[in-house]
């Protein structure tokens, strides 16, 4: 699902509800990097090692998350996720998307009883429309996370006494997902 082209700094950053950071993956998501400033974000996007790669940009104030917002694609479709949070854990996202040139759509996925997330009944009607019409609506399917901590970044957020980011790389090292820090982004 890599990919991410410059979408995600480009228009998102000017709201002023409070803190923002970045996170930036190479293509292959093994690195992660976060950057608390949007002017070396922006920079490190130039750079050829995160071509590809995913982003993510997260809104908050002291210890509180606001919003976490994803950009995802493949090659034939992409997404956009708005995480919404209790704490740490997630409590609904928004993912609007499309497949190659069918129209947009957007969904609300909330987390039911056993702790999975399920579309909302009216996504499910509007998700049915687009199956019967033919539409493509397998990225509504793209995994999510349950919570903050379970990103691939997470380790490069500090949660007390206040939300803080490191502006640093990390790599993913896949056997039990743990991070080794890798240096600094720029």
């Amino acid at each position: 699902m890599g990919g991410l082209a410059l979408l995600l700094i480009a228009g998102l950053s000017s709201s002023a509800q409070g803190a923002k950071a970045w996170f930036i993956s190479t293509q292959e998501e093994d690195v992660w990097c976060g950057f608390s400033s949007e002017a070396r974000a922006k920079l490190a996007q130039s750079d050829e090692r995160f071509q590809g790669g995913e982003g993510v940009e997260l809104t908050y104030h002291g210890a509180t998350l606001d919003l976490l917002v994803e950009r995802l694609q493949s090659e034939d479709a992409e997404a956009t996720d708005r995480y919404s949070f209790d704490g740490d854990r997630v409590t609904r996202v928004t993912r609007e998307g499309a497949y190659i040139k069918d129209p947009l759509l957007r969904v609300t996925l909330v987390v039911d009883r056993t702790g999975k997330f399920v579309l909302t009944p009216a996504a499910r009607l509007e998700r049915a429309k687009r199956d019967k019409a033919g539409q493509e609506t397998y990225w509504i399917d793209w995994p999510l996370y349950a919570a903050l901590s379970k990103f691939p970044f997470a380790t490069l957020i500090r949660m007390r006494p206040t939300i803080a980011v490191l502006d640093a790389c990390q790599r993913l090292r896949w056997k039990g997902q743990r991070f080794t820090p890798v240096g600094k982004p720029h």
